[in-house]
């Protein structure tokens, strides 16, 4: 093993303009926290320069071809962090001295140092699939003005921001370690050393050195895959890593080539790549390595007997050159279908148009996100596998339309409204998606491509046998008590436009939720109802009308325009409009029981008349929803 070690220094490190260290893409982005920052502060103020210099462990580091270009391996957290910091230290310092002190490049040239040719360039270079962060990170190291680099901040994505709150708390911490005083003791000899009389400017030159001092353990490597054991090595003793990480050091630790891994990391910065697209993505889901990886196996039937064990799996599936590169292709590949579970609309490559075609599975997915549920992920993911081979023609459209609906009404009925814990289905959702690999012909089984029809009853029996205790009674109680616009929009929206499915939205004009008694009319009904009564029974009121303006019986759907014309009006003039509408039709039919009803001038008396009549339509729709829209007899027929 081709491998050199050796204490080291951040001084040294950062300060050796003739190397470029690489974050690579398949590296996690970006996480450090306020608590591991202030540990770092803490270590760092407290260190006493060579006597007891901060220490902070390995960091391992492979070559890119050649000795000026490396990947760093493990330590990309604390390197990141630590350029930040001396980016906040800089900006800080520039705060309090002249402009000649700003520009002097004391604390720049471990940022943005100049290679032989005298070109500027990042010792960290950040390659990681965040375009947020990597764009926020230079804007931090670049020595920039503060209004520009504020001006360039964006915000869009989790490791954004987080690196814009690693830099503003680092300056605070900054600006509090400056500030404090020099024990008397010490003072004459910082002002020798420091050439300095000013007690701010030896604070700051006091706490880079300290930064400097920074050591470690240098570890570099020319073999990546000889890098990824020793990482491996060093961090499974003792260190909660994740799971990802240890299967990644398995798989490319079988793939050695003469010429280098390439082609096979790039395989791996794929299924990185495509995670990282997915949580960037606006109000998407957001995806776990771990999860994929252990999902992975339970979709086959090979689940680990604990989460925790799944690198474990890894490592009895791969024993040869064969076997990694198999793998490792296929995971690829399945990334992708493992994402539509979370981005129903993702399109996977390579996918005919006809999986869309009369498709309604996708939009029974992004219902099971609503509910936040994980367990089935396994029994979805089994199912698309199949679903997405076209040399599988058991498993089509119908086929998937109709186990998909089954899952989103059972689960909306029993976990959305009655709190079932999604424990309750792993077993199930485990079982049944080793039947469904097991019915294929990837399995290796004799039966072949098969029909899942059998997945569909055992489900059904499942949720049946679930449902057994949950009266009708007992699920509009719930329903009621749970459903609250104000605390849960997405859901309400998605219930009314199953209640409301003929009314339907128009290009350029969504559709949107209308209040019938409009939520400008809160304060005015508070008012009313709470006359006379004490400070405690004022807020219990204020309570219950917050709660039944925003509740199911008060809301309707509209078009975005429609709904912008009418949503401040008194409840007689929007019934009157609403009659006027095009689509007036399909506009539920019980709302008509508000016409006549009106705020102006109203008493506690009609104001409670109100609120009976939206407690009315609001058991009337839960029955319905019990009964009709999310039953499970016969979905066969009505999602063909």
């Amino acid at each position: 093993m081709d491998i050199s070690a050796g204490e080291s220094t951040i001084g040294k490190f950062l300060g050796n303009a003739e190397e470029i260290l690489y974050i690579p893409r398949y590296q996690r982005s970006y996480s450090w926290t306020k608590e591991n920052l202030k540990d770092l502060i803490n270590d760092i103020e407290n260190s006493k320069h060579t006597d007891n210099d901060h220490f902070i462990g390995a960091i391992i580091r492979c070559g890119r071809g050649n000795d000026s270009q490396w990947d760093i391996i493990d330590g990309q957290q604390r390197l990141t962090s630590i350029s930040i910091l001396l980016a906040a230290l800089r900006d800080v310092h520039a705060e309090k001295s002249s402009h000649e002190n700003k520009k002097n490049g004391s604390i720049q040239r471990y940022l943005t140092p100049n290679d032989y040719m005298g070109k500027v360039y990042y010792k960290i270079s950040q390659e990681i699939g965040d375009e947020c962060f990597i764009d926020n990170y230079k804007l931090i190291v670049e020595d920039k003005d503060e209004d520009e680099r504020k001006a360039g901040f964006t915000t869009t994505t989790d490791a954004g921001q987080k690196v814009i709150d690693a830099y503003n708390y680092l300056k605070d911490e900054i600006r509090r370690i400056i500030s404090e005083d020099i024990p008397v003791e010490k003072i004459a000899d910082y002002r020798i050393e420091f050439s300095s009389d000013d007690t701010r400017e030896i604070q700051v030159r006091l706490f880079l050195k300290k930064i400097l001092h920074i050591k470690f353990v240098d570890i570099h490597m020319k073999n990546i895959v000889e890098a990824y054991r020793v990482f491996n090595t060093l961090n499974s003793r003792g260190v909660d890593l994740r799971q990802s990480d240890l299967i990644k050091s398995h798989i490319l630790g079988h793939l050695h080539h003469e010429n280098g891994v390439d082609v096979n990391r790039k395989k791996w910065e794929s299924i990185v790549k495509t995670i990282v697209e997915n949580n960037n993505k606006k109000d998407s889901t957001k995806m776990s390595e771990d999860d994929f990886f252990y999902h992975y196996l339970v979709s086959r039937g090979d689940a680990p007997g604990a989460k925790k064990r799944t690198s474990a799996e890894y490592e009895r599936m791969v024993k040869t050159f064969d076997d990694a590169d198999a793998l490792l292709t296929n995971l690829a590949y399945e990334i992708n279908l493992y994402r539509v579970i979370f981005d129903p609309d993702y399109k996977v490559p390579g996918e005919s148009q006809r999986k869309r075609n009369n498709a309604t599975w996708n939009e029974s997915l992004k219902a099971l996100n609503k509910f936040e549920l994980s367990q089935p992920h396994p029994l979805i993911f089994a199912i698309l596998r199949r679903y997405f081979n076209d040399n599988d023609k058991a498993v089509g459209t119908k086929a998937v339309n109709r186990i998909f609906a089954l899952m989103e009404n059972s689960h909306f009925i029993l976990t959305a409204i009655h709190g079932e814990s999604g424990n309750k289905f792993t077993n199930t959702y485990n079982s049944q998606a080793k039947k469904v690999f097991n019915l294929s012909r990837e399995s290796g089984e004799s039966v072949g491509n098969m029909q899942i029809d059998e997945v569909y009853e055992e489900l059904k029996k499942r949720y049946s046998n679930l449902m057994k205790n949950l009266t009708q009674e007992v699920f509009v109680n719930e329903f009621v008590d749970k459903m609250d616009y104000s605390k849960d929009s997405g859901k309400m929206k998605y219930f009314l436009k199953k209640y409301q499915p003929e009314t339907l939205g128009k290009p350029g004009d969504d559709l949107t939720v209308e209040h019938i008694v409009a939520q400008e009319k809160i304060d005015k009904i508070v008012e009313i109802l709470c006359e006379n009564l004490s400070k405690e029974d004022k807020i219990k009121e204020r309570e219950r009308v917050h709660k039944m303006i925003h509740s199911p019986g008060n809301l309707i759907i509209l078009r975005y325009n429609d709904n912008q014309g009418v949503e401040t009006e008194d409840i007689n003039k929007k019934i009157e409009f609403y009659g006027t509408l095009s689509y007036a039709s399909t506009l539920p039919a019980e709302i008509s029981e508000f016409k006549n009803l009106s705020l102006e001038g109203a008493d506690k008396t009609i104001i409670n008349k109100i609120f009976q009549k939206i407690d009315e339509r609001s058991r009337k729709m839960a029955e319905v929803a019990y009964a009709e829209i999310f039953s499970i007899e016969d979905k066969s027929v009505k999602n063909p």
